[in-house]
C-alpha cells in the first residue's frame, strides 16, 4: 500500500494556510497526526484524525484512500470498500486504489465473473476518466476537429476531411460522456453490515423482501431519517441508514 497521507500532506503544506479547525489545529496538522497514529498501529485514532479535514469541508481522494486503509486495518472490509470507491471518483486509474477495491471485493465474496465481455471492457475503459478529464478531452477534440475542417475547406485534401470526421466522432463520444456524468443525479451506496434485511416498509418486524450481504451496491431512492429507500436487482425496499455507506464524495460516507 502507498505510504498513508504523505501526498495529501505535501499538498496541504504547499497550499495557502487554511483556517484552523475547532480544536485549533490545521488540516495539515491533523493529517500529519493521522499518519503518525497509523504507523503506530492506532488505526481508530488515525481514522478520526483523517476525518477531521474532511468534515471541515476539505474533499480529497487521498483522504478517502487513507480512511479506507484505516477501516481495512480495523477489519471492516465493507466500510473500507466504501472509502476506496469514493477515492476512485477522484483517482479512477490509480493502481493502489483499484488493487484495494479488488482486494476488498474478494474478501467480501463479491468477485464477478472471470471473463469480461469486450463491450463491457470497452465501457470500463471509457468511464475510467474524471469529469474534468472528459471535458478536457472533448474540448481538445473540438479544437482539432474545427482546425482540420477549416484546413480541408482550403486545401481540399481527402485525409483532412476524414480526420475531421474522426475527431468529430471523438468529440461526440467524450462530450456525451461528460454531459451524462454531469447530469447524473443518481446516488449509490454500499451495504456496510455483514447481512441486512431489505424490508417493504421502514419498520422492523416484517418479512424481508431480500437479504443483502455486505459490500453489495444499491441505488438510493430516498430516505426518512433512520431509514433509506433503495433499489437492488429490480427490487425496491427500505434499509436502516446506519447499515449503508454512501458513494457520493460530496457527502459524508457514513451516517
Amino acid at each position: 500500500m502507498r505510504k498513508v497521507g504523505l501526498f495529501f500532506l505535501v499538498v496541504l503544506l504547499l497550499a495557502p494556510a487554511p483556517a484552523a479547525g475547532k480544536d485549533g489545529e490545521s488540516p495539515a496538522a491533523r493529517v500529519e497526526e493521522g499518519v503518525a497514529l497509523y504507523r503506530n498501529g492506532k488505526y481508530r485514532d488515525a481514522l478520526r484524525a483523517f476525518q477531521a479535514p474532511f468534515e471541515g469541508g476539505i474533499l480529497d481522494g487521498r483522504l478517502e484512500y487513507d480512511m479506507g486503509n484505516c477501516w481495512w486495518r480495523l477489519g471492516d472490509k465493507a466500510r473500507a470498500l466504501v472509502c476506496y470507491e469514493r477515492a476512485r471518483a477522484w483517482m479512477p486509474r490509480d493502481p493502489d486504489v483499484l488493487a484495494n477495491i479488488r482486494l476488498c471485493r474478494k474478501s467480501l465474496g463479491l468477485n464477478g465473473t472471470a471473463a469480461v465481455p469486450f463491450l463491457a471492457s470497452l465501457w470500463k475503459a471509457l468511464t475510467a476518466f474524471t469529469l474534468g478529464e472528459l471535458v478536457a478531452l472533448a474540448a481538445s477534440f473540438s479544437v482539432l476537429c474545427f482546425l482540420l475542417l477549416g484546413a480541408w475547406t482550403v486545401f481540399r485534401k481527402p485525409y483532412m476531411g476524414w480526420l475531421s470526421l474522426g475527431f468529430g466522432a471523438a468529440l461526440l463520444l467524450f462530450g456525451g460522456l461528460a454531459l451524462g456524468r454531469a447530469l447524473d443525479r443518481g446516488e449509490w451506496a454500499l451495504v456496510t453490515a455483514g447481512e441486512v434485511r431489505l424490508l417493504s416498509e421502514p419498520r422492523q418486524g416484517l418479512p424481508p423482501v431480500a437479504v443483502l450481504r455486505g459490500g453489495l451496491e444499491v441505488r438510493v431512492l430516498g430516505g426518512e431519517g433512520a431509514w433509506t429507500r433503495v433499489e437492488v436487482g429490480g427490487r425496491k425496499g427500505w434499509l436502516p441508514t446506519k447499515d449503508l455507506g454512501f458513494l457520493d464524495w460530496r457527502k459524508p460516507p457514513f451516517p
